[in-house]
């Protein structure tokens, strides 16, 4: 091959050898072809690998190989990685039926084995005779993989089946049971095909069954017996029929415990009998399901044995149900039939439910009356496990039936809801997250007619005002109102009225929850009504930050529709946590030239970012501010940071308060941008009227016009001050320690250092407040600190109070969404410590 390596497309040198080389050695060959499988059933890439170059070699070397195990390789890389319409499926085709007439077993069934595994339909008129004769072959090896291939390929085409029901009926009786297990599939095969009649597939089954058990009367060691059963299935037993499976239960119960799959696959076969025929034999049927709950304490497996067999039969059997029946078990074993609602294995608990509903619904009414009673004053241990049974009572008895599912669903949430038996403020009851999970997931996995009428029910209850909807019921709807909106038989427009009414009486996690369905709400409406408006600004004014936030997104979205629109565009999932998710990450290509912003169109903010006073926002109104057109500014290094006046160093402060922190080698080199300018006028003006006393300036610095391309334009200022240099915690902290310049995560290194000295505590006022009172709190302190959405523990304020170079102190500080703080603190020095413990504990 001509063509260089770059331009080849191959991913290795070696790969692109195996391209370059037409002729390999047939060791090369195998070890190229099992390193690309290997390769390619390993590498995480969207979309499969394309392995067309080497398809070539691999049906070479199955056509070619003078092994079996050579030829396995090529055909087993054709398995893997050759697509069903590729230009040499003619080739592999033409080697698979050189192989099947060959007169070596090996390569026989390893041509069988090829067909099983993959296989086309343009591989049956080439090899269909060849496989039919290969029936009567004298090895049961190569008789059952010739079965499984007809029952595969039957997958591409079903007249394959149409000719051989003849030659697998007598598989059936084949000595070898293998063989006889793969001519069931064929058989099973040709009915589901219309190649075989009802009555002729039932009669040679009930043969088949007859003297197999005939033959060999034990469960345990007849292999084909569940397999037969299982067959039995698809038609209606006869008398015949149960005579020899009453047989066969009887022999399962003598077994015990290794004969509990066999007598599970006769009840399940009986299921499909008519009751007329089984009644002459119920007793039998019953009687054989006893020993597995007479005992005080039966095995899990034993009672899950007796209630999966006892739901098979028809309770008019059993449960005297019909006044010319009359029941079969006794009080104390009905009894313990009840007892079983309350077992603690689930699939035990519902296949109980299921067994009684089918003999009277009122017994699992009266049940869930006594539960839903029972959860007026519970301890709060036993609330999960309560909820879990109501809910498996709810799927239970509305079976299929959505709209009374959601009915089941609602009373449930009010009863949980209400544990101290009165009604209790919406504000004051707690989210039973076990119903909300369940509710979900039966959503998730239902039927589209379920989800349906389950939907229209709940929504329902939305615009109702009088309905009273408690927090559980509300997160469930919110969930829902996201996920399932286009399945809504009310209008968007109705349900956003419904959550904006309401919204105001919950907790903040769930005015969160409902603030989120109401800006989904809000992009499938014309115009957002005014009620609802008003109703989420007054919702502002007395909410605290984090939720304050959440409205701002509101009332921001919900007047540029076209902007929310675009972020459910890139929803990955129509859920409510892929909703937040693309929420909180969507940018605008472009920033709307919106000079001021309303009170009711505030900018959109990141959801979890704490309130930070913006020096920018309150300059705006009387700044003095002349500047020309300039570049957005260049995205900076975050680092932890001091700022030096020009006189002193005594005082610090981390740039990054002001949202922005630029690493500068050469102070004289650098250009300000506009509002880093303006930024550092106010600090030093600050500076200045604090300390009463004048400051050495700075020279401003002036930008050659020759490096125009590369810097900001020029700015004229009123005012002469300008940031200055800042140094990184390497050199706070190295200098501290005596060390020099050290690494960035000096803060994270020096506070692990410090584990054994620690404080904690709570005050009521914000981080930015916690900084500001220590760096007021004595003249000899440095205080420096790093926003929480830097490095390292992101989501904590960190700060460094440097008192001098013996005694300093580290503090992390989580804000909390009603602007408190918890403060974690670590210092050696104990009277440092001390100190700002007291000023944390006036807070």
């Amino acid at each position: 091959m001509d063509v260089p390596f770059v331009s080849s497309g191959a991913i290795s040198r070696s790969q692109y050898a195996l391209l370059s080389r037409s002729t390999l050695t047939l060791k090369q060959c195998k070890e190229s072809l099992i390193l690309l499988l290997y390769c390619a059933m390993n590498v995480a890439v969207e979309g499969a690998v394309d392995l067309d170059f080497a398809l070539y070699h691999a049906v070479n070397l199955a056509e070619s190989g003078p092994t079996v195990q050579d030829k396995r390789i090529g055909y087993l890389f054709c398995a893997e990685a050759m697509p069903p319409d590729h230009e040499l499926q003619l080739m592999l085709v033409n080697t698979l039926r050189k192989d099947l007439e060959s007169p070596e077993l090996p390569r026989i069934c390893l041509a069988l084995d090829t067909l099983i595994r993959f296989s086309t339909a343009d591989v049956i008129p080439a090899i269909q005779s060849r496989l039919t004769d290969l029936f009567s072959f004298t090895s049961p090896h190569v008789r059952r993989r010739a079965l499984f291939a007809f029952h595969k390929l039957s997958k591409h085409d079903t007249g394959i089946l149409s000719d051989v029901a003849e030659q697998v009926e007598k598989r059936m009786t084949d000595a070898d049971w293998v063989v006889g297990s793969a001519a069931l599939t064929v058989w099973a095969d040709l009915l589901k095909a219309g190649h075989l009649s009802s009555d002729r597939y039932h009669q040679a089954l009930s043969a088949l069954l007859t003297s197999a058990w005939r033959g060999r009367p034990d469960p345990t060691k007849n292999v084909l017996l569940p397999k037969m059963l299982g067959c039995l299935q698809s038609v209606t037993p006869t008398v015949d029929d149960v005579r020899t499976i009453i047989k066969v239960v009887k022999a399962c119960v003598a077994h015990g415990p290794t004969a509990r799959a066999a007598l599970h696959a006769c009840y399940l076969t009986m299921s499909h009998a008519d009751t007329a025929v089984l009644l002459p034999s119920r007793n039998a049927f019953i009687d054989a399901l006893r020993p597995l709950i007479a005992s005080s304490a039966p095995a899990p497996n034993d009672v899950y044995v007796f209630v999966s067999c006892l739901s098979t039969l028809d309770p008019a059997l059993w449960a005297g149900t019909r006044a010319d029946v009359p029941a079969v078990l006794e009080e104390w074993e009905v009894e313990r039939v009840v007892a079983l609602l309350e077992a603690e294995d689930h699939s035990i608990r519902v296949k109980t439910m299921r067994l009684l509903r089918r003999v009277d619904p009122a017994i699992l009414e009266a049940y869930c009356t006594r539960l839903l009673s029972s959860v007026a004053s519970p301890p709060s241990a036993e609330v999960s496990a309560t909820a879990r049974r109501l809910l498996e009572l709810a799927d239970v008895l509305s079976d299929a039936d959505g709209e009374a599912y959601a009915g089941h669903a609602i009373r449930v949430c009010d009863a949980l809801e209400s544990q101290t038996g009165m009604p209790a403020p919406l504000e004051k009851r707690p989210v039973v997250q076990e119903v909300v999970e369940g509710v979900l997931v039966k959503m998730h996995d239902a039927s589209s007619e379920f989800k349906s009428g389950c939907v229209g029910a709940l929504f329902a209850q939305v615009p109702e005002k009088e309905v009273e909807i408690g927090p559980t019921l509300m997160v469930i709807l919110t969930a829902l109102i996201v996920e399932y909106l286009p399945l809504s038989p009310l209008s968007p427009t109705a349900l956003l009225r419904g959550l904006g009414s309401r919204v105001g009486s919950y907790t903040v996690s769930i005015q969160d929850a409902c603030l989120l369905c109401m800006i989904r709400l809000a992009a499938e409406c014309e115009k957002v009504p005014s009620e609802i408006v008003d109703a989420v600004g007054k919702l502002r004014e007395t909410s605290r930050a984090y939720i304050r936030r959440r409205c701002d997104q509101f009332l921001e979205l919900s007047s540029r529709l076209t902007t929310l629109k675009e972020i459910i565009v890139n929803v990955r999932a129509p859920s409510l946590p892929d909703f937040v998710a693309a929420l909180e990450t969507y940018k605008p290509q472009q920033a709307p030239p919106s000079p001021s912003h309303s009170p009711r169109s505030p900018p959109l903010r990141p959801i979890h970012s704490p309130d930070r006073p913006s020096s920018r926002a309150s300059s705006q109104g009387g700044s003095r501010l002349r500047y020309d057109a300039y570049e957005p500014p260049r995205p900076v290094q975050r680092h932890f940071a001091r700022r030096l006046s020009a006189g002193s160093d005594a005082s610090s402060r981390f740039v990054g308060q002001r949202g922005r922190a630029a690493e500068v080698q050469d102070p004289l080199a650098r250009t300000m941008s506009p509002g880093e300018l303006a930024l550092a006028a106010g600090d030093e003006l600050e500076t200045l009227s604090s300390v009463g006393s004048p400051r050495s300036l700075p020279v401003v610095n002036v930008i050659d016009e020759d490096d125009s391309a590369t810097r900001a334009d020029l700015i004229a200022l009123d005012s002469p001050f300008m940031s200055e240099p800042v140094a990184s915690i390497s050199d706070v902290l190295g200098n501290m320690r005596g060390l020099g310049n050290v690494s960035e995560d000096d803060f994270k290194q020096e506070w692990d250092s410090m584990s054994d000295s620690n404080a904690r505590g709570w005050c009521e006022v914000p981080a930015e407040t916690v900084v500001e009172r220590l760096r007021n709190a004595n003249g000899h302190w440095d205080v420096t600190f790093i926003t929480a959405e830097e490095e390292p523990f992101t989501g904590d304020t960190k700060i460094l109070v440097h008192a001098d170079l013996a005694a300093h102190a580290l503090l992390r500080i989580k804000a909390s969404e009603d602007n408190t703080s918890l403060w974690h603190m670590r210092c050696r020095d104990t009277q440092l410590r001390t100190a700002i413990k007291a000023i944390l504990s006036d807070m």
